[in-house]
């Protein structure tokens, strides 16, 4: 569920600093994946990494990179997070929209 809420989040304010930009997304997929470590009773948050792909008309992938960064620290605080949270953020641009789907996107290197 942090998951998914912290993935919810970085899409909506990702896709509004797109527009700010003046290049706002056909297409963006996120996905979050939390890290947690202790025993269940006292275990707590080690990291939150996202993967942002999509299509953006007029963006190079270096860019998508630095507005997502920019997104991901508007986003913490927002959501109510600590924005010192460690994670990892890959962005990448898909090249059409027939290689879009789940199963094309290029998988995380650990």
């Amino acid at each position: 569920m942090l998951a998914i809420s912290h993935a919810m989040f970085m899409a909506s304010v990702l896709a509004e600093v797109l527009v700010e930009n003046g290049t706002p997304a056909d297409e963006l997929v996120v996905d979050a994946e939390c890290a947690f470590e202790g025993p269940l009773a006292s275990r707590h948050l080690v990291g939150i990494d996202l993967s942002v792909g999509g299509r953006v008309p007029g963006l190079k992938e270096r860019r998508l990179a630095e507005l997502a960064n920019s997104a991901r620290r508007r986003y913490l605080p927002t959501s109510g997070s600590r924005d010192d949270i460690p994670g990892g953020l890959d962005a990448v641009l898909y090249p059409d929209a027939s290689n879009h789907t789940r199963a094309n996107r290029p998988k995380r290197a650990d």
